[in-house]
């Protein structure tokens, strides 16, 4: 298994990736404000309840926390379960609501072409096609 020597370096790797996913958000939100809809383009449907099982598997797994509850358990400071139960919520809000907000927006810039990978709508298979898609004018 994976050995964590340092939670130090653990805890700036976590934050490193939460920089990039709040980065992503941010690009994803302003390009949804920033892009105005084709002249031919279909209303928005923001519900379409025919394909709501295919979303299912992607929320169900998008939120699997539960690995890290024991380490997060171990490393708070006067560790009840009441606190656990509150970082738990307080993480998985953060998460719906940065999920919601990326999905809701990426459906807004990207309408009928969204693909179900919203990278993949950035023009490329790594992130040069990314960084290239927000640089362009």
């Amino acid at each position: 298994g994976l050995t964590i020597k340092s939670e130090k370096s653990l805890s700036a790797v976590a934050f490193l990736s939460l920089s990039y996913i709040a980065v992503f958000a941010v690009v994803v939100v302003g390009l949804a404000f920033h892009t105005s809809p084709p002249p031919n383009a279909e209303p928005l449907t923001m519900w379409d309840p025919s394909k709501a099982l295919l979303s299912l598997p992607v929320i169900c797994f998008g939120f699997t926390s539960h690995v890290v509850l024991l380490p997060t358990m171990r490393n708070m400071h006067n560790p009840t379960p009441t606190r656990l139960r509150a970082a738990v919520r307080l993480s998985l809000l953060i998460s719906g609501v940065c999920y919601a907000a990326v999905g809701v927006c990426g459906y807004l810039a990207f309408r009928e072409r969204t693909a179900g990978d919203l990278l993949r709508n950035f023009g490329g298979k790594n992130a040069h096609g990314m960084v290239m898609y927000c640089f362009k004018e």
